[in-house]
């Protein structure tokens, strides 16, 4: 069975947040993600390539997306996410982090994230 296109162009920028401990952690996920914008497209996704990640990952990219400014794109994967039915629940951005009390840190509200890592990238 082929790989849809939409699926085939924007499953790497996911991968990067699946797989972000073996990239080298997310602030080198956020230099990569601010070198792809122009690779990603995200108005074509149906539902079943949100069947291919879990909602923290979809959570993740968008908020590195508005965090890298870009909002176009982060608002296109939010809207298409809530059209297949996904529930953003709050998720922390790093499972890595030393504090484990996630209460002490502030919350995007638009994405569920906790943010408790602060992204540093060399473009930001």
């Amino acid at each position: 069975m082929r790989e849809k296109s939409s699926i085939r162009q924007n499953r790497p920028v996911f991968d990067l947040i699946i797989y972000k401990k073996n990239t080298g952690g997310l602030n080198r996920v956020a230099t990569v993600l601010n070198e792809l914008p122009e690779t990603m497209n995200f108005d074509n996704l149906e539902a079943d390539f949100f069947e291919l990640f879990n909602s923290q990952a979809i959570q993740r990219l968008g908020y590195l997306l508005d965090l890298l400014g870009y909002e176009k794109l982060a608002d296109t994967l939010e809207q298409k996410a809530k059209q297949t039915g996904i529930k953003f629940k709050k998720c922390p951005l790093s499972l890595t982090s030393k504090k484990l009390e996630l209460s002490e840190y502030k919350t995007d509200n638009k994405w569920k994230i906790i943010i408790n890592e602060e992204i540093e990238t060399d473009n930001l």
